[in-house]
């Protein structure tokens, strides 16, 4: 992750998009949505961040895009790029074929030479995302409009990865900004090369960006012509600006803003249950938290009424991980949460730590609800007489902290956008994914990393439910992560907007290019 991002833009646009005064309030055709922290470098071949997604959704396209049945909560995906695919040999090879009229931004056609430009690119930087695409082998240009992809075998993931803002294609163009190989990542971090419905005109980082409608967009019929993304990390000064107009939606707020604007006027507030999971990753390599019974002793100290009730006003529910209900293999007595203080006082006893022993716990800055969590975390570890100390840090700063482990614990949130126990249990147990790529607690256990590979390519529901069951039992019993919440996700917004859906598994894709907004 970087944030050393230049304003490089044609002085032709800057009279134009320049300055914030070509904004008005009445403007039907511009729509304003303020968010809590900076956007970042929007190259996702080289980050995992999600801020950047807003913007790579709203200017690029993906074969396929995803949607969550709200009945089932099952994925739904539907043409983008992509007119169909079909699964060959077993669900081991993808073909595509690409739907006609699709353009970059500058008006060169999409073809099945860019879908390959796109993840040739993803694997030569191999950096950021490109684990998660690991499982695909190569990428096979049939002709102009079909494409195929060769796994290493059936993959749960392939089509929801596919939907992902890291798969958007990109203009293999970019190609001619290469520096020292980089395949023009510097360029791409600061510009946008895709063929979605919006491109971006300018930008102050950390402070506004400017998106302005793709002449060469397949669609020609879009009501909103720009839309311009505010920083406003105070989260009272969004809801403030929300309510006086100044801003169309409000993304990012916390509980108790949402709470203060549900009887607001001319304002809509939506939420919902979502795959969104806050956890507490305990680092098994290191001081203390290499010790079970001071993990599980932890476990048995966290007040979980005062994070679902206290912090989320009852938006959230226990989370009994690594799996919700639903998924194959998930079985929430396999994490008995019950709170216990002499027990976990014994523990700490019999482990031989000091009173007052100093814990290192790191927390994401960015979103209004980790302080508060971090401080339940902190004052119920005190009980046990643990010292915790919160630091609070920018992702940049806390993505590298993850991949060198300098930390005694870690506090995030992770969204499973894919309705697949693989986005979460893969991730988070995986040795592979030790450090920034999912593994965020550094644990390692060989019966539990080969029964969750096995897992991946299990295509009967019930044996694929067995080999799960199995790897969370004996995982959970080491108590690498503290399961604390799984929360709802919400959006506020002016009720002048029409067309806007409210998707809480994939919130960053706002698919402006469907809002209508109304004086």
């Amino acid at each position: 992750m970087r944030f050393n991002i230049l304003a490089i833009l044609c002085l032709s646009m800057l009279p134009i998009f320049g300055g914030m005064a070509a904004f008005a309030k009445s403007d039907v055709d511009i729509l304003t949505i303020g968010i809590g922290q900076d956007v970042g470098p929007l190259d996702l071949a080289r980050s995992m961040r999600m801020p950047p997604a807003i913007i790579i959704f709203a200017t690029s396209e993906t074969l396929i895009s995803r949607t969550t049945d709200p009945a089932t909560r099952a994925n739904v995906f539907e043409p983008e790029l992509a007119r169909s695919w079909v699964a060959m040999d077993d669900g081991k090879v993808w073909l595509f074929e690409l739907e006609d009229g699709h353009k970059f931004d500058d008006g060169s056609e999409v073809t099945a030479d860019a879908v390959k430009y796109t993840f040739d690119r993803i694997f030569g930087i191999n950096r950021g995302t490109s684990s998660s695409y690991s499982f695909i082998k190569r990428v096979e240009v049939i002709d102009k409009t079909h494409v195929k992809f060769h796994l290493d075998g059936p993959h749960p993931l392939f089509l929801p990865l596919l939907a992902d803002a890291a798969a958007a294609i990109i203009n293999p163009k970019v190609q001619k900004y290469s520096v020292n190989d980089d395949y023009g990542s510097q360029w791409l971090s600061r510009n946008t090369a895709g063929s979605g419905p919006y491109r971006l005109g300018y930008y102050e980082p950390g402070n506004h960006y400017i998106l302005e409608k793709n002449p060469h967009y397949h669609t020609k019929i879009v009501s909103i012509q720009r839309v311009l993304i505010k920083v406003i990390k105070d989260e009272s000064i969004r809801r403030i600006q929300l309510q006086g107009g100044d801003i169309d939606m409000a993304f990012g707020l916390g509980i108790n803003a949402i709470e203060a604007l549900k009887h607001a006027d001319g304002i809509k507030v939506e939420s919902g249950p979502s795959n969104a999971f806050t956890l507490l990753g305990l680092n098994t390599e290191r001081g203390i938290m290499a010790d079970r019974r001071v993990r599980q002793a932890i476990s048995q100290v966290i007040d979980y009424e005062a994070l679902i009730e206290g912090i989320f006003l009852g938006r959230a529910e226990v989370f009994r991980g690594p799996l919700p209900i639903g998924h194959p293999g998930a079985d929430p007595s396999l994490y008995p949460v019950s709170y216990d203080l002499t027990s976990a006082r014994r523990m700490i006893k019999e482990a031989g730590i000091p009173k007052e022993r100093l814990v290192r716990i790191l927390y994401p800055a960015g979103d209004p609800q980790f302080e508060p969590v971090a401080l339940v975390i902190q004052a119920s570890m005190q009980q046990i007489g643990l010292n915790a100390r919160l630091y609070q840090m920018t992702l940049s700063s806390l993505v590298d902290s993850l991949g060198r482990g300098t930390y005694d614990a870690v506090l995030l949130g992770w969204v499973g956008e894919s309705n697949d126990p693989a986005i979460l249990v893969n991730y988070w147990l995986d040795s592979s994914r030790i450090g920034a790529a999912g593994n965020f607690a550094r644990y390692k256990n060989e019966k539990v990393d080969k029964l969750l590979r096995a897992s991946i390519h299990e295509t009967d529901r019930e044996k694929r439910a067995k080999l799960l069951h199995e790897a969370i039992s004996i995982a959970n019993r080491d108590w690498p992560y503290i399961y604390l919440i799984q929360r709802h996700q919400w959006i506020a917004y002016k009720d002048s907007l029409k067309g806007y859906a409210f998707n809480p598994n994939n919130s960053h894709d706002f698919k402006f290019e469907r809002i209508m907004k109304t004086r």
